[in-house]
């Protein structure tokens, strides 16, 4: 909240995913999730996530290995298009995308 207002979604405010042998949606499962945006398809997406990260249990106890998580700094990939780049991060900035939300 210092930073800014907490957005309410259909997750709540906070969640937590834990790995699920069935889930029905990928961030419960053990699989590595690929860069991607959260939200984008929701009618104010993030302009801000914070992630707290910890270790569970879930590994020892189903001997199933987690996937791995790999993040991106929008803001730095940003100002690196920038200087180099103008025209390519003007065409980002300005050309608009659709999004639609895929549920298993």
């Amino acid at each position: 909240e210092r930073l800014g207002g907490i957005a309410r979604t259909v997750y709540d405010d906070l969640w937590e995913t834990v790995p699920s042998t069935d889930p029905d949606d990928l961030a419960y499962s053990h699989s590595e999730l690929g860069l991607h945006t959260d939200g984008a398809f929701t009618q104010q997406p993030p302009a801000i996530q914070v992630f707290h990260s910890y270790v569970c249990s879930v590994e020892a106890e189903s001997g199933v290995e987690d996937g791995a998580s790999l993040y991106a700094d929008g803001l730095q990939v940003a100002k690196r298009l920038a200087t180099p780049h103008l025209d390519t991060l003007e065409f980002l900035r300005s050309t608009p995308l659709r999004y639609h939300f895929l549920q298993r």
